[in-house]
């Protein structure tokens, strides 16, 4: 994911998405929290206007343009971040696991061993397969 991967000229598909989805999510969360918008105005305003805003975009779509650009912008750095640390989780709670089970068992995959007795650390080259086995699939 980059930079440049943010649509700042979205399509008119891309932007009914967004606001049905803007729509639809603006209603679920009002029900969800009707306490605490009864007791706030506040927000049963901003639920209101979010889902105007959505309905609008059904509509017509270049009235959710930046909206959208700007929950993109904004959005952009937390999926980066969001990706790294689920990267960075599987390589420590997979990854290093399978690789250190391996080591302990003595097993080398590699074939990283040292063997003094060796005069070279080259590798055997295996015989050039026939072209015609290419042909053969089964």
């Amino acid at each position: 994911m980059k930079l440049s991967d943010i649509p700042l000229r979205p399509t008119n598909r891309m932007l009914r998405q967004f606001a049905a989805a803007l729509l639809v999510l603006s209603l679920v969360w009002a029900v969800l929290l009707f306490p605490a918008v009864r007791a706030r105005p506040v927000l049963g305003a901003l639920f209101g206007g979010l889902a105007l805003l959505g309905a609008a975009g059904l509509l017509w779509p270049r009235a959710v343009r930046w909206p959208f650009i700007a929950a993109t912008v904004v959005t952009f750095p937390i999926g980066l971040l969001v990706t790294q640390l689920i990267l960075l989780v599987m390589f420590y709670l997979v990854i290093t696991p399978i690789g250190l089970v391996l080591r302990s068992t003595g097993r080398d995959p590699l074939q990283r061993h040292r063997d003094p007795r060796r005069e070279t650390w080259w590798a055997p080259r295996r015989e050039t397969p026939d072209p015609e086995r290419y042909l053969k699939q089964f």
